[in-house]
């Protein structure tokens, strides 16, 4: 953070290589990862924090993000069957990439110890799959050859309060 004009910027990239020789197929926290793809993920906020209002510091800022690859195969790809309730099963996810942009606001509150926030982020899939696997496909197009997944964009809007005693 720019101290004198409030400006700020932060951001992070984060990466998974699944073909590391000290990965033995199987965790408790990724579950099955022989043959996953590696995958990448970056993200960048940048805003301006001022005291505007005499409570404390009102932050505005953006950000984005992007998430490559995080459940996809190498091959005919990776299969998700027994999603659960409401969720349909699908087979073959060779690539995948999450784009996410957002806009937010915090108000510190200094007198309480609290910062009231809201945000919004809109979220966009963009997922490939060959629908090769026992169960259901991808698209309707069972076989080798990849298929883009229509799935439907979606908003996000969320608030609160964090109280620090």
């Amino acid at each position: 953070m720019h101290v004198p004009s409030g400006l700020f910027v932060q951001g992070q990239y984060q990466t998974v290589d699944f073909d590391s020789p000290g990965n033995p197929g199987n965790s408790s926290y990724w579950g099955d990862y022989a043959g996953h793809t590696d995958s990448h993920a970056w993200q960048v906020q940048a805003g301006i924090a001022k005291n505007w209002t005499g409570l404390g510091n009102t932050s505005l800022y953006g950000e984005y993000s992007r998430l490559t690859d995080w459940g996809a195969g190498v091959g005919l790809g990776k299969d998700w069957t027994n999603a659960g309730a409401g969720f349909d099963d699908l087979n073959g996810v060779t690539d995948s990439v999450v784009k996410v942009w957002g806009l937010g606001i915090v108000q510190k509150v200094d007198a309480a110890a609290t910062e009231l926030y809201l945000g919004w982020r809109h979220y966009s899939f963009d997922i490939t799959c060959t629908g090769a696997g026992p169960v259901g496909d991808c698209s309707g197009a069972a076989g080798a050859s990849p298929t883009k997944l229509d799935v439907e964009d979606i908003d996000v809007v969320a608030g609160g309060a964090r109280v620090k005693f």
